[in-house]
This record gives structure tokens, C-alpha cells and sequence, in this order.
């Protein structure tokens, strides 16, 4: 399935199913406000949200928490109704957190569509983002708001 058709909601079942014990921490903290990482103490890399298991191999992480800032991997504008996705046009990128392996398809907010080519001068592959998140969560990639460009 396309990265852009995909529900957020069936993004975050198949990271659940992935990462287990790791999403769980990821979305208990969430809840929390806070957002959790793991950076591999054998070769470094850095993982938001949290992965069991290294691409090196190892299974120790120290866990920090992010300050949720990052950059657009890639985005598209959709003009098109997406199930479990803001009424269109919303903008929906692939959000790397910094220097995590990791991106994860996410809403970026606060941008003007009513004029595209204006929104595509703001928006940009490599563009800063801050998560927003939700006051009331309750421990699910919904937590967030989105995302908005810094």
C-alpha cells in the first residue's frame, strides 16, 4: 500500500505489530506529552519512534525523548477525501524527526492552500517541522496534531 493512501491509523497498527514492547513505550510516553526515542548504544543511530531491534543487530538502546523537530521527507497535497485524513486540501509528508532512521507519514498544518503555487513556495523536501500535539491524548499517532513548518 502507497505511503499516501495509507490511514495513519493503519500505519500505527503495523508499527504496534512491529515493534511491540517499543510502541508500547512510544505511545505510553505520547500520552504523556512526550515523545520517545532510542539511540543504539552499539553504533549510534538514533530511532523516533522506537524499534526493537537495530540495523546493526543490537537490542540496547538508551531512550531519550525528542523535542519533536525534524524536516519533510516528501509530501504531496491531496485535493482528494482520505479516510481518517483532515476534509482536502491538507498536505500529508513523510516526517523524519531529527536524526532518527525513521519517517513516518504525518499532516502538516498551517499551510495556506488556497494558493498552491504559494504553498509550494513554503513547502519544500528538507523544510523544518515541530510536532503539534493534542492536549487531551490518549497514546496514539492521532496524539499529534500534525506537524508545522518551523
Amino acid at each position: 500500500m502507497s505511503m499516501f493512501t495509507m490511514d495513519i491509523r493503519e500505519w500505527e497498527q503495523a508499527y504496534r505489530e512491529q515493534a511491540r514492547d517499543a510502541a508500547a513505550r512510544f505511545f505510553e510516553e505520547l500520552k504523556n506529552g512526550k515523545i520517545l526515542g532510542y539511540k543504539c548504544k552499539a553504533c549510534g543511530r538514533v530511532y523516533v519512534p522506537p524499534v526493537p531491534l537495530c540495523a546493526c543487530g543490537s537490542r540496547n538502546f538508551e531512550e531519550f525523548y525528542s523535542e519533536g523537530e525534524g524536516v519533510i521527507e516528501t509530501f504531496t497535497i491531496c485535493f482528494e477525501r482520505v479516510s481518517g485524513y483532515p476534509d482536502p486540501p491538507f498536505v500529508l509528508a513523510l516526517i523524519r524527526l531529527d536524526n532518527s532512521e525513521i519517517a513516518f507519514p504525518h499532516v502538516v498544518t498551517g499551510v495556506d492552500l488556497s494558493d498552491i503555487n504559494k504553498a509550494l513556495s513554503v513547502l519544500r523536501v528538507g523544510a523544518r517541522v515541530r510536532a503539534l500535539l493534542k492536549s487531551e491524548r490518549k497514546g496514539s499517532m492521532l496524539d499529534f496534531k500534525g506537524f508545522k513548518l518551523v
